[in-house]
């Protein structure tokens, strides 16, 4: 069973150091269904990518930001959320998902169905609000 987020951020490093992490420190973006995925990775310094469909802002976070945003979905209880929510039966659905990665622990949350209540709708907004993000058109 993994830990609650709030004991991780309080623990001694390596956990709370984001530096240590290999990758992208919180991913987010929809996957599955019939659509083309697409993510965007934000990463310990701050850097930002995109795979898929989807056009970000250009300009990096500050470090101190992304640990606050690691700390923000702890408060949210984002370590406590169901891993998935929303219809299995349909697989012609997406699903929303944030992913967060530290040193010592990570967690992958999707929801599917466009769930836009409650405490995973509101972090996911404010990660695509905060890196404006956009679906680019397909031509």
């Amino acid at each position: 069973m993994e830990k609650p987020m709030s004991s991780l951020i309080n623990s001694p490093k390596p956990c709370t150091d984001l530096t240590q992490v290999q990758g992208p420190v919180i991913e987010f973006g929809v996957e599955g269904g019939n659509i083309l995925s697409q993510s965007v990775m934000i990463f310990s310094d701050g850097q930002i990518a995109a795979e898929g469909r989807t056009n970000v802002r250009v300009n990096p976070l500050s470090p101190l930001t992304v640990k606050a945003l690691v700390q923000l979905a702890s408060a949210e209880g984002f370590w406590t959320l169901p891993e998935f929510t929303g219809q299995k039966i349909n697989p012609d659905v997406a699903s929303e998902f944030v992913t967060i990665q530290l040193s010592c622990t990570s967690r992958h949350v999707a929801v599917r169905g466009g769930t836009k209540v409650g405490p995973f709708a509101e972090f996911y907004t404010l990660l695509q609000d905060l890196i404006a993000v956009d679906v680019a058109d397909v031509p």
